[in-house]
């Protein structure tokens, strides 16, 4: 062996010492009730960061003191044990991590209601370690583990052999006409399927209601230069990850095939063609009773005990907001979700109003298929190249790892404070090494920001949902003045034929498009299910005061709904915790830690207000 090999064993075995001799002393402190030993095993700097295995709730508590009173608050129901570690995982190591270099270990436990993860980051703390983070992760609850081994047989009943696998399927979707499912699902897209598989492999009978002809459908259906902002390594299904041959950047359509695909190879049941109208829950009963319409025009009343809204994983109810002046315009105008391709506006003078990222792909075709494109922007936009904006999940190509370890790490570094820091720095970055190409578009005058406090179009995403442009394109068009940019503070409004510079010059288009996003899922629930339920449930995603994401994956204030929501990133790891949510209370298992931490839904962090 030599010199350096020896090193890094050396290292690693220091790094196992620590995360062992750690454990062994939160297990022992923790069942002692012993505030003193629990608090000192945590650095000054500390967080802690649970997701339902303690505190059956999403949330993070900082410092020694708040953390050893929660988790001991926690620990007498719980009853966390059997500590080791999870040797499924990469073995504990030094890494730099955002907390700095810390040594990592990966850890499964057990408690009162199932099997957990936890993940430790211990920072040299005199002359001995300390956590400077914990995560724990309610993985299964127990009696309801997953199947880690395939179901013997072939997979065809040879006791009948007049039903195929086929016939099998057809027979269980069928049988939603005469039945009702566990839990409804409202939308196919790739968080209504997340959720439905996983519910699936919980044991828990779920059904897809699906608007669309064909599941994959709200992705082919969109415009044709579209394709995935995300990284393809982080976009993954639960249990399929994609092939190497699928591109860094998945396109539209052979996503939309991939979603189909899913589907049947997961055996989600799935009802497509199918409008979700709406229903009303009873407390007594503890169901919902809602209606849906088939193509046809019949309608079908069901019971679920649970209905979760899947509806806006990435859109949802177009926002076609009252533009003033915009009725004087007798053109042509349009919503960005019915835009396909500019090859629809050959030779014509198109006005895009946002600056979303959709804006700027819309922008770019209509270039590309000789169009006359205009922007016009209101406020200013977050600007980064997409490669460059991939840098923030680039352990995620990390292919060493599983994508569950990697979930795991993310959720780690989901605590608020250590965020702002950590995407401070990376926008920082990003702004230095594209700072020519952002003069050149500010010099073309797009209004450029880097988020209300610097931190990105990350944090811009999951508080406000934009604007932001991750550059695939449009960035080179706009510097050399082919895309042209307007201010509204140059504009005296709109005319019959176009806008009116203050100038008094009139800018024509033959059509405006709006690429002003989505309503929030909040809208969704007040056309399904009434106002007043709309107002106790409030607003859908953003981030809430503790820096969570409101109301998504989460129990509500409705009983019996739920959200899934956020990009293939969230949905993943998210939809496992709400499974089992819905999961425990079809089961009966209520513990009294669930109300968990103290932010409410409608306490919002201040950048909301704006």
């Amino acid at each position: 062996m030599g010199f350096f090999e020896s090193a890094i064993l050396e290292k690693h075995e220091e790094a196992t010492k620590a995360v062992e001799g750690w454990y062994l002393e939160f297990e022992r402190a923790v069942a002692a009730r012993d505030k003193d030993a629990t608090r000192a095993l945590f650095h000054a700097d500390a967080y802690w960061r649970d997701v339902i295995a303690f505190t059956w709730d999403w949330g993070w508590i900082g410092g020694p003191d708040a953390i050893a009173d929660r988790i001991l608050g926690a620990a007498e129901e719980i009853a966390p044990h059997d500590f080791h570690i999870d040797e499924r995982r990469t073995r504990p190591i030094w890494i730099q991590r955002g907390e700095g270099n810390v040594i990592e270990g990966f850890l499964q436990f057990e408690t009162t209601y199932g099997h957990a993860e936890a993940v430790v980051r211990l920072a040299k703390d005199g002359d001995g370690y300390s956590a400077i983070t914990l995560f724990t992760y309610l993985r299964e609850l127990r009696g309801h583990e997953v199947a880690t081994l395939r179901p013997s047989g072939i997979g065809v009943d040879r006791n009948d052999t007049t039903k195929s696998w086929r016939d099998h399927r057809e027979a269980a979707l069928a049988s939603y006409s005469e039945r009702d499912p566990e839990v409804l699902v409202v939308g196919g897209g790739h968080s209504g399927l997340m959720m439905a598989s996983r519910l699936a492999s919980v044991g828990v009978d779920a059904l897809i209601v699906e608007r669309n002809a064909r599941i994959g459908d709200n992705w082919r259906d969109r415009y044709e230069s579209l394709a995935l902002h995300t990284l393809t390594d982080l976009s993954h299904f639960p249990d399929m990850d994609y092939p190497l041959t699928f591109p860094s950047y998945i396109p539209k359509d052979k996503l939309g095939d991939w979603l189909e695909y899913y589907a049947k190879s997961m055996e989600v049941n799935a009802r497509t063609s199918t409008e979700f109208l709406g229903g009303t829950y009873d407390d007594a009963t503890a169901e919902w009773t809602v209606t849906l319409r088939a193509e046809d025009g019949t309608e079908q009343v069901m019971h679920p005990k649970h209905v979760v809204i899947a509806t806006g994983g990435i859109s949802g109810t177009p926002n076609k907001p009252n533009i003033p002046g915009l009725e004087a315009y007798t053109g042509n105008v349009i919503h960005s979700e019915t835009f396909k391709s500019g090859r629809d506006f050959v030779g014509q003078k198109v006005l895009i109003i946002g600056m979303g990222t959709s804006a700027f792909d819309i922008a770019f075709d209509l270039y590309n298929h000789g169009a006359e494109p205009t922007m016009l922007q209101r406020s200013a936009t977050m600007y980064t190249h997409v490669d460059t904006s991939s840098a923030v999940y680039g352990a995620f190509l990390d292919r060493s790892r599983s994508t569950e370890e990697k979930d795991l790490v993310s959720y780690s570094d989901f605590v608020y404070p250590r965020m702002l820091d950590g995407l401070k720095a990376a926008t920082a970055a990003a702004a230095e090494s594209e700072g020519a190409m952002i003069e050149k578009l500010r010099k073309a005058g797009l209004k450029i920001d880097f988020g209300e406090d610097g931190t990105g179009y990350l944090m811009r995403s999951l508080r406000r949902g934009g604007p932001y442009y991750l550059d695939v394109g449009a960035g080179d068009v706009i510097a050399a003045g082919k895309i042209r940019i307007v201010q509204t503070d140059e504009v005296d409004g709109f005319v019959e034929n176009g806008l009116k510079r203050s100038s008094g010059e009139v800018l024509e288009f033959d059509t405006v498009i709006l690429c002003t996003g989505y309503l929030n899922l909040k809208e969704d629930v007040r056309m399904f299910f009434g106002d007043e339920v709309a107002e106790r449930v409030g607003e859908i995603t953003g981030m809430d005061i503790q820096g969570e994401i409101r109301n998504a994956w989460r129990r509500t204030a409705q009983p019996g709904l739920w959200f899934i929501t956020g990009g293939f990133g969230q949905g993943r790891p998210h939809s496992v915790p709400l499974a089992l949510l819905i999961q425990a209370e079809l089961e009966g298992l209520q513990p009294t830690t669930r109300e968990g931490f103290s932010a409410r839904p409608d306490e919002v962090i201040h950048y909301l207000e704006n």
